[in-house]
């Protein structure tokens, strides 16, 4: 994967996806057993410590669950980040306009210090998006970034991802909707029973029916090939 790259991994669910994505951000237990390589060296990422010690983020599905603290302010959940690589999470502002990267962001909101949970989903989504673009990363592992958000919302989004990329931050993005992969992704692999089935550079919305077709199993699987 290349420096401001987004390769995405598009398959129902149960296909390997979420495993692929488990791994890279350290959170399998069998993370250790698999080699990565970063830089041209290959790496174990065994835990999501040393993933973010490689500059490794991860914003898993479910945000209510495994993204946001809901008794925490939106000011707190927009801070909850490490100061370095060295330093542990702090939920202290980092010196910055807590108001202005809110606006930045395009958080709509009535004080910082209301809690996380007055904003709508979408709202919640952008302060964890938030969250990683104060850290220091070179990969970012999404899974399913816009799920349960609206139009407007999903559109802003997907700006603030364009601001990752354009940081040089890589992407990979594990997405149920085929129609924001296509229009996030430089390429794309489509997975079907644990296997890389085709690999799509440029996708466009022309590769839908073909995409559609691999993921279902009516294009035969070739052995897994590399995908980073």
């Amino acid at each position: 994967m290349a420096p401001g790259e987004v390769v995405g991994l598009y398959g129902v669910i149960g296909c390997g996806s979420e495993r692929i994505a488990s791994i890279v951000s350290g959170q399998a237990s069998d993370a250790a057993s698999v080699a990565m390589k970063v830089e041209g060296q290959s790496i174990a990422v065994n835990t999501p410590v040393r993933a973010r010690r490689l500059g490794i983020g991860h914003l898993p599905n479910g945000r209510a669950a495994n993204g946001i603290l809901p008794r925490r302010s939106i000011s707190e959940n927009l801070y909850l980040r490490p100061r370095s690589r060295k330093q542990r999470a702090s939920l202290a502002p980092t010196g910055g306009d807590t108001d202005k990267e809110l606006s930045e962001i395009g958080v709509r909101y009535g004080n910082a210090k209301d809690p996380i949970t007055s904003l709508s989903g979408g709202n919640q989504q952008k302060v964890l998006i938030g969250r990683l673009l104060g850290s220091d990363l070179r990969l970012l592992v999404l899974e399913e970034p816009t799920a349960g958000i609206d139009i407007a919302a999903k559109a802003d989004v997907h700006n603030l991802l364009r601001k990752c990329t354009g940081k040089g931050w890589g992407i990979l993005l594990v997405s149920s909707d085929l129609e924001e992969a296509i229009a996030l992704s430089d390429r794309i692999h489509t997975m079907f029973d644990g296997q890389c089935v085709r690999t799509y550079s440029a996708p466009t919305t022309g590769d839908m029916s073909s995409i559609s077709a691999d993921v279902v199993g009516a294009t035969q699987a070739k052995d897994r090939e590399e995908i980073l």
